[in-house]
Parts: C-alpha cells; sequence; structure tokens
C-alpha cells in the first residue's frame, strides 16, 4: 500500500501504526525500514489503561457483592484481593495491561484485543482529522482470502461524514503481495522467510499449533516471557488463573 499511495503523492498522508505491545523486535525493525526507505513519518499509537486499572483496584478493594460460578455465589475473597492489588499496577505495556484489567487472555472468540488495542485507537485518530475538517480515507491492507471473516470485506466503504474506508489489495493474495514488493525493490518482514503466517502479534490467540512450535523452536524468549504474563494475569483474575491458549 506504502509503494501504491507513493505514486499518488505522499503530501496528503499520515501513516499509523498500532503498537499492541506484543510485537516482534522485526516489525519495529521493518517500520524503521520503510522510514528510511521511503522518506516517510510513521505515527506510533499506544493504548493506555491506567485509568481502568486504577478503577479495578479501587473496585476490588471495597468488592462485598456476590457473584456466581456455576450456580454458587462467590466473591473476591480476602486472599484474592491481596493477590490481585499486588500485581495490578500499570506496567507501560499496552498488551499486559489490557489482561491485567480484563483479568484474563484475549481468545479466538473474544479478540477484544484487536478492539482495544488497534480499531479504537485507529477510529479516534481518524476522527480527529475530521474533526478539522479533513476528509480522511483509510487504506487499509487486508485481503478477502485471509479469512472466513474478511470474505465479505468491500472495496470501499463509508463509515461516516467524511470518513471513508480503502482496501486496495483486497482481491490479492499473499503471493501476490509479496511478489509486487519484491518486483518493486521493497523487501519484505524478515518474519515471513523464518516460517511465519502474520507479522502481527507474537504470538496471536489465532495461532494454530505449527505457528506456536515455530515460536518455541526460534523464539523460545517469546514463551518465557508468556509464562511470567500468565502469572501476573492469573494474579489479577478473581479465578486466579489464566492462560493465554486453552489448555
Amino acid at each position: 500500500m506504502l509503494l501504491m499511495i507513493e505514486r499518488c503523492g505522499l503530501d496528503r498522508c499520515k501513516f499509523v501504526f498500532a503498537d499492541t505491545g506484543n510485537e516482534d523486535a522485526a516489525v519495529f525493525e521493518h517500520l524503521d525500514y520503510l522510514r528510511a526507505k521511503l522518506g516517510i513519518e510513521i505515527d506510533v499509537l499506544r493504548a493506555d489503561f491506567s485509568e481502568q486499572i486504577a478503577n479495578k483496584r479501587m473496585f476490588i478493594a471495597r468488592d462485598q457483592r456476590h457473584g456466581r460460578r456455576n450456580g454458587r455465589r462467590i466473591r473476591w475473597s480476602n486472599k484474592a484481593k491481596r493477590r490481585a492489588l499486588s500485581v495490578l499496577h500499570p506496567t507501560g505495556n499496552p498488551y499486559l495491561d489490557l489482561c491485567l484489567w480484563k483479568g484474563r487472555f484475549p481468545s479466538r472468540k473474544s479478540q477484544f484485543c484487536t478492539q482495544e488495542l488497534k480499531t479504537m485507537l485507529l477510529v479516534e485518530y481518524q476522527m480527529a482529522l475530521v474533526d478539522q475538517g479533513y476528509g480522511v480515507v483509510s487504506w487499509q491492507g487486508i485481503r478477502r482470502d485471509e479469512s472466513a471473516k474478511r470474505k465479505a470485506a468491500k472495496l470501499i466503504e463509508r463509515l461516516g461524514k467524511r470518513l471513508w474506508i480503502f482496501r486496495p489489495i483486497i482481491l490479492w493474495t499473499g503471493q501476490q503481495t509479496i511478489d509486487y514488493c519484491l518486483s518493486e525493490g521493497l523487501r519484505v518482514n524478515r518474519l515471513y522467510a523464518e516460517g511465519f503466517d502474520r507479522v502481527g502479534c507474537m504470538p496471536c490467540v489465532n495461532c494454530g499449533k505449527k505457528e506456536i512450535n515455530n515460536i518455541v523452536l526460534r523464539k523460545p524468549a517469546e514463551i518465557e516471557r508468556l509464562h511470567e504474563w500468565e502469572r501476573l494475569v492469573s494474579a489479577a483474575s478473581k479465578r486466579g488463573e489464566s492462560s493465554f491458549f486453552p489448555n
């Protein structure tokens, strides 16, 4: 998309990257490469959940209400409160802070990570430009063959007054995308050469066993990081347990 935009003129464009806090180092290396190669600025957005974590601390400290699990009434025990309050502090990592606030990790059926760490940030960024009087066309590099959910994605879509979405490579295959970049002298993220099909979160909650195994073999430090994240998020959970992937 950057190559396509370059042919349209870069003077009226803003480039934005939403940093989830769960990205591989190769992603940031590639961003630096794109900045230097194309001579562009890329704004980096990061979500902040400090206020939500502070509110959760207050709620837990005051909680006397009963909830229900499997038909039984439950509430935060004093032990669970102490455990949660010991870890409920902003870390500065958006992904981890989101999970501490929620007391759980995202899942395939509940992908609140995308909404909270990407979509909402990018919409707010765009709406700020709309409020300044600009018309905004949001270029999105998704393809219909990426997933069943994206098969119905539109080429052009109007979201509201002076705000549109444009998906220029929606009909392309993954191989076409790679070939186009290479034919134009633009290298692709090195994670593709390392056998990864996605270059976003490391790992993504949608990873299959093959992808997880590749992470184990190539990036064992990421697995150790997840162990620590699971310890922290489990402590912040009323149940006292939470895992990044289902058992």
